[in-house]
């Protein structure tokens, strides 16, 4: 069938059938070579399955509402066989969101009847790590533009950040270290705001190289620069609110100590 979604795992290739909840595997370390009976099917739920991902020496399944998880037990006949621990009521929403990130796995998606939020697991249940803010502005484009999401991940002086991108609506970033979202923004060379502009990245030659998804130019990651492709970089923040107790009040003066 149509592949859909693929990993490498303990030799095989293993892949998604499109449109179903069927997964199938190569020969053992020849993706060139496959057996019409190499296959088997995600049944603990009804939905398709989407994606799938190793972590941790365990495959995990990914439908539209749920994930399961398979172990390799080797012998002969197909390999693979449900692991013990059964299945979990979230489901990915992105195939390209789902990643291994800071220990774990994470992705875009939710169970049935759920908006689609950013989940991490660790092999149990999944834990919620967006924010209501964070929901709002992922789903504010529709699940349609939400389908075709995206991330890239990385770590650079000690801070483990992962960013995912909704084409056309927006990016977010989290900060791991400190437990922190953002929102990350890019300017056209026209000067219009885009959703960040970077759309992969790899270590190379001892630094981050980075893709640039509206004209195809190469960059590298750095604390040190302050422009992208060739932008200046604008930088927003909201400092905490101030009040007093609801009465009108003036303030005089206002002096800003920050690190930048």
């Amino acid at each position: 069938g149509i592949a859909s979604h693929g990993c490498y795992m303990d030799g095989y290739f293993v892949f998604v059938q499109a449109n179903s909840n069927v997964f199938f595997i190569s020969d053992l370390r020849d993706g060139f070579s496959y057996n019409a009976l190499d296959f088997a099917s995600a049944e603990s739920d009804p939905d398709n399955l989407v994606a799938i991902i190793q972590f941790g020496g365990i495959l995990y399944l990914f439908g539209t509402q749920t994930f399961e998880q398979w172990q390799n037990v080797g012998g002969a006949g197909f390999p693979f066989t449900k692991a013990t621990s059964g299945n979990h009521n979230k489901g990915c929403a992105a195939p390209l969101t789902l990643t291994e990130f800071n220990g774990g796995i994470m992705f875009i998606g939710g169970g049935a009847k759920e908006r689609p939020a950013i989940w991490f697991t660790n092999g149990g249940d999944p834990v919620k790590v967006s924010t209501p803010a964070i929901d709002i502005l992922i789903n504010s484009g529709g699940r349609n533009k939400i389908a075709l999401a995206w991330q890239v991940n990385w770590s650079l002086n000690g801070r483990n950040c992962i960013a995912f991108t909704i084409p056309d609506v927006c990016t977010v970033e989290f900060d791991a270290t400190t437990n922190t979202w953002y929102e990350r923004k890019s300017l056209s060379d026209a000067g219009v705001e885009l959703p960040w502009r970077v759309s992969s990245l790899i270590p190379a030659y001892s630094v981050f190289l980075v893709g640039d998804n509206s004209t195809g130019k190469i960059g590298v990651m750095s604390e040190n620069v302050f422009t992208e492709y060739g932008n200046n970089i604008r930088s927003y923040f909201t400092p905490p609110s101030m009040d007093n107790n609801g009465l009108p009040f003036t303030v005089d003066s206002l002096e800003l100590f920050m690190e930048t």
